[in-house]
């Protein structure tokens, strides 16, 4: 069980480090932590997930909360599904976009409101190695619910204009995704092109991960072929999504944040949009274009969920390919990420490829991890040798120079230095790189 708690949810192996008695004890945690009388919980395709998912509903009835079991699903459905309902505190069974070996919990308090490790989880942990539960007097009862019509109906109301005859091709890396953008294209009467949509918690076909270059390649093929409009791939749990531009390019996150801010910003005038310290500046850049506020958060899911919330913010969206809705209630959901952007194509009467050239104006690195001895060590060095330049330590050390930038920060689990490095051509982008390797090169 060590280790499994993260900073956002509880994830591991299994049943190596996560089984079925410790689901259990989660359950029984969970309910205990909130006092809450019920309880909706799902899960994703994941081999492991039925039973781990029957071990936590078990869990959640011992400690005498009712249980509205919602089966199969997405973790966007789930989420959408409590926020806009106003339902109870919820568990979703799912390890996101890890290899099939590994599974998890996400878990939220009432209406999907987000709990990590500052904001409860650690006391759930507590609870679960403590063990000493107190048996309810009243066992909690089960009732079975299908949401998935609730959710594609909350989806497709918010999209007032007529998208029909759009080409998206989508590929749903086997997972728990595909059933909703089905449902959803085939009553936008969008034409819809589907890869790897038998969920398989085997993943036989790629990785669950978007964000591995390798998973891209069929529907980059797939999209050139049938001149579709734009492509897409989801993570396992279909609450990450990345673009394939028309003619068979890879948008990076940043960019399809970008793209948002130009469909949202214009119809709504002095709106905030928040985004990690990680992403590009074209995102900032657009924003303010627009005649929005960016909002500045720190990595991580949890950061930007609940900056999003204190600050009203329209919409946000992070590195990792996940983006969030005000009109949702702040949840995050790849489905109306892709609608909006066909909405706004199709109202622009433009190609996303050409959108896309417009906004990929920066050389980046991607992100590079470097080995250290000491990584507090290493980023006292970094500072020292940086204290010239604009300096930012929000989340790590954030450097800002007229031509180049960068954010390097430590991982929470490995003495490892992560660094994203950004400027306005290639040449600025190789030297900072290489300032900065030789910096660190003494604690490698």
């Amino acid at each position: 069980m060590a280790g499994i708690f993260k900073a956002y949810d509880i994830r591991g192996a299994y049943p190596e480090t996560i089984d079925e008695s410790i689901t259990h004890k989660v359950g029984r945690a969970f309910v205990t932590f909130l006092n809450c009388k019920q309880v909706v919980v799902g899960h994703d395709a994941r081999i492991s997930s039925p039973s781990l998912y029957d071990a936590f509903i078990q869990g959640c009835l011992d400690q005498g909360a009712d249980v509205i079991a919602v089966g199969f699903v997405s973790t966007p459905e789930l989420e959408v599904y409590c926020a806009m309902n106003k339902m109870p505190p919820s568990a979703m069974i799912t390890a996101s976009h890890n290899p099939k070996q590994d599974n998890g919990i996400k878990l939220n308090r009432d209406h999907a409101i987000f709990i990590n490790y500052e904001r409860g989880l650690d006391k759930i942990e507590k609870l679960v190695h403590e063990n000493k539960f107190v048996d309810a007097v009243r066992k909690g009862t089960v009732e079975k619910r299908d949401i998935q019509e609730d959710y594609v109906k909350q989806i497709c109301s918010l999209i007032k204009s007529d998208i029909s005859g759009m080409k998206l091709v989508v590929d749903a890396s086997n997972g728990c995704g595909g059933h909703t953008i089905r449902e959803i294209c085939s009553r936008l009467n969008i034409v819809l092109e589907e890869i790897n949509f038998e969920p398989d918690g085997n993943f036989p076909n790629h990785e669950p991960n978007p964000l591995i270059p390798d998973t891209h390649s069929t529907v980059k093929k797939k999209v050139k072929e049938l001149k579709a409009d734009m492509g897409a791939v989801f993570d396992g749990d279909a609450d990450r999504v990345v673009f394939i531009d028309d003619k068979g390019e890879y948008v990076y996150s940043a960019q399809q944040l970008a793209l948002l801010c130009m469909a949202y910003l214009p119809e709504s005038k002095n709106e905030k949009v928040a985004h990690d310290l990680i992403t590009s500046r074209i995102v900032e850049q657009k924003i303010r274009e627009l005649g929005g506020t960016p909002i500045r958060t720190r990595v991580g899911y949890a950061y930007i969920y609940h900056t999003l919330k204190e600050n009203n913010c329209i919409i946000g969206g992070e590195t990792s390919g996940k983006f969030f809705f005000r009109e949702l209630d702040f949840a995050a959901n790849v489905d109306l990420v892709i609608l909006r952007i066909l909405e706004y194509l199709k109202k622009i009467g433009r190609k996303l490829s050409d959108i896309h050239s417009e906004l990929d104006i920066y050389a980046n690195s991607g992100e590079l991890n470097y080995r250290v001895k000491d990584a507090d060590v290493a980023l006292q060095d970094i500072e020292k040798h940086f204290k010239n330049d604009s300096i930012n330590k929000m989340d790590g050390i954030s450097i800002t120079r007229p031509d180049s930038w960068f954010v390097v920060r430590k991982s929470n689990t490995e003495p490892i230095l992560r660094v994203r490095i950004e400027g306005k051509d290639k040449v600025s982008v190789d030297g900072l790189k290489e300032e900065i390797e030789k910096v660190i090169s003494t604690n490698r």
